[in-house]
């Protein structure tokens, strides 16, 4: 299993300018901080565990932008209603790329109550219309690919990973600055 970070360099490497990246709380959105190389704008869900899947669908269909939401296994358990709202909301561009490690990592470490569950044949059943799984960086940039060719779309990208941490992560240390530099570039179109 490779580390959910070179899965998150990956998505920072295959997106472009006109996407909007929402990371769940805590170890996925300082990852995606620590990559100085990306060229899009993103909203760490810092404090808002489990809630990102439902902000970034909130901006979809607000904005009408592709958005890819990076959620983890304990985040999308916790709000597992939000998953139908996302799939039955019409015109929208979401990828929703799930981490499973099998832990609530960020706040302690605790297995998630969703170790036996199949997350790609749950996604399908709450409606996404596309539901993968995959194991290696190459396999995530294809799916990344074909979800850039449709039109309209709500696809699920389920990656296994150890529940590691990253040491010497950075912190968003002004989350308010943080989040009105996004709302100034992105709210606004």
């Amino acid at each position: 299993m490779l580390p959910r970070i070179e899965f998150i360099e990956c998505v920072a490497r295959n997106l472009d300018s006109k996407v909007a990246v929402f990371s769940t709380t805590g170890e996925t959105s300082r990852e995606l901080l620590s990559i100085k190389d990306y060229h899009f704008k993103f909203f760490p869900g810092v404090g808002g565990m489990g809630h990102i899947s439902s902000i970034a669908l909130g901006y979809a269909i607000s904005s009408k932008n592709t958005v890819v939401c990076l959620d983890g296994d304990g985040s999308f358990l916790m709000h597992l209603g939000s998953i139908s709202s996302i799939t039955s909301t019409k015109d929208i561009r979401y990828l929703h790329i799930l981490f499973d490690n099998g832990s609530h990592l960020s706040v302690g470490g605790n297995s998630t109550s969703g170790l036996h569950l199949d997350y790609v044949n749950l996604g399908k059943a709450l409606g996404y219309e596309h539901a993968y799984f995959v194991t290696e960086k190459d396999e995530l940039e294809t799916h990344i690919h074909n979800f850039r060719k449709i039109p309209s779309s709500k696809y699920l990208v389920v990656i296994k990973t150890p529940a590691e941490r990253v040491p010497n992560l950075p912190r968003p240390s002004d989350i308010r600055s943080f989040l009105s530099s996004f709302k100034a570039e992105w709210i606004s179109e």
